[in-house]
């Protein structure tokens, strides 16, 4: 079985300048791509992976983006919505999660539940993310000054844990997205990195 929690982040940004006027809507940080052609290439211990948009489908109100994973000579995608309300992960291969990532705009102690379904083959977890302050992080493919979110496991197979669980954390870098993660579980440490980003060619 393999564990699939994965944590996307929007942030929202404003910049003012004296005696100018005040804008009506704040400029979207989106730390996702919503652009087909973005390409990211991770590593994890010996394994390495590539995952591409192949398409982005605007929808009202949101951005419907489809995302090959190809690791181990197979693939699968994965699906998302992004929208004003925040990041939801729909599916990963032929799971279902619609799990929201991310609310929008992000601050720091932000926190909300979060549940994997109950389905044959993938670990059914549930915990709390929340979101911490805005850090450099240095991987392969380069530094980024990213935003951690932790997820605590507090919840297995339906079943609330004694004491807390394995945590996650991801790190998201602003058009970027996700650039590191790590898991902690008793003394065993894994990490996952960005070895390269090749962002979508505008046309």
């Amino acid at each position: 079985m393999r564990v699939v929690i994965v944590v996307g982040l929007l942030f929202a940004a404003v910049t003012h300048v004296a005696a100018a006027p005040v804008p009506k809507t704040a400029t979207k940080v989106t730390y996702y791509p919503t652009t087909a052609g973005a390409k990211w290439v991770y590593q994890q211990e010996k394994r390495e992976w590539e995952e591409v948009i192949t398409k982005a489908e605007q929808r009202k109100g949101e951005t419907l983006l489809t995302v090959s994973v190809t690791e181990g000579g197979g693939s699968y995608d994965d699906t998302y919505t992004i929208s004003d309300e925040g990041v939801t992960k729909l599916t990963t291969s032929n799971f279902q999660l619609s799990r929201l990532l991310i609310k929008s705009p992000a601050k720091k102690g932000d926190a909300w539940a979060v549940e994997t379904p109950v389905q044959k083959g993938i670990l059914p977890e549930g915990g709390m993310a929340t979101v911490g302050e805005a850090e450099d992080v240095e991987v392969p493919a380069g530094k980024y000054h990213a935003v951690p979110v932790r997820i605590v496991v507090t919840k297995t197979n339906g079943q609330v844990l004694a004491t807390p669980g394995r945590t996650y954390t991801h790190w998201y870098a602003p058009d970027v997205g996700l650039v590191k993660f790590h898991c902690q579980d008793g003394g065993t440490d894994l990490d996952r990195v960005l070895k390269s980003f090749t962002p979508a060619v505008r046309k």
